[in-house]
């Protein structure tokens, strides 16, 4: 009898089962309590646990921005490019339901710049200095060892003037939001990229024809962000 044939094959396999179930009888062990017990891999456990706080850096590059001008008594409102370039974050999350965090954000500009048709506005600062001061919200979905997240952040907007004869600090507010993806280097820290868009206003007295009016800037940008965050 070849050892590949059929009748080969049924004789091994059924001697295999007469040996298993004669070694059971003889120890007296239940079959259901012999087969071996499957274990449940747990999600999350190669990332930060989703009830933990985190806290992380990040930097982005502006790939777009715009906006226009708004000054009082004006009715033209001319359009504008947002040459900010660079921003800088650090923030820290807190959970408050699963795979939900709350907290806050701080955002930089150290290049605060806008282009009105190719030269800065009349009341804008080369490389003024911008800074946000937001509450921030996100929400992630785990896959294992990376997790893909959304996000929203908004609060208080300030650009101070590159040099102190140049026109008033402008204030406002600013809004945004975006997604991104987190990867796991191990159960303390992550490496996370996302992409943000964000909408702001800032306005600011300013001394126009020699007279005080309000003049603010309304635009938007887009931004891609690469970072490290920490488990608390």
């Amino acid at each position: 009898m070849s050892a590949r044939s059929p009748g080969f094959i049924a004789v091994i396999f059924l001697a295999s089962v007469f040996a298993t179930t004669t070694v059971l009888s003889t120890v007296d062990i239940d079959p259901a309590e012999a087969a071996p017990r499957k274990v449940r891999k747990k999600k999350g456990t190669t990332g930060i646990s989703k009830n933990r706080p985190i806290a992380g850096v990040k930097g982005g590059f502006v790939i777009s921005g715009e906006g226009k001008t708004e000054i009082e008594g004006q009715s033209v409102m001319p359009e504008y490019e947002d040459k900010s370039t660079v921003g800088l974050s650090g923030y820290a999350l807190f959970p408050v339901a699963p795979g939900i965090r709350v907290g806050g954000s701080v955002w930089l500009w150290p290049k605060w710049d806008v282009t009105e048709n190719g030269d800065p506005p009349e009341s804008a600062d080369d490389d003024a200095l911008g800074l946000d001061v937001n509450v921030m919200g996100e929400y992630a979905l785990d896959f294992g060892k990376a997790d893909g997240f959304a996000f929203a952040e908004g609060g208080y907007s300030l650009v101070l003037p590159a040099k102190d004869d140049e026109p008033a600090p402008f204030s406002g507010f600013n809004v945004g939001g975006g997604i991104g993806g987190a990867l796991y280097l191990s159960n303390q820290v992550a490496l996370r990229a996302d992409i943000k868009y964000e909408f702001y206003s800032v306005t600011a007295e300013q001394e126009l024809g020699g007279t005080t009016r309000s003049a603010t800037y309304a635009g938007s940008r887009i931004s891609i962000n690469f970072g490290i965050a920490f488990g608390l």
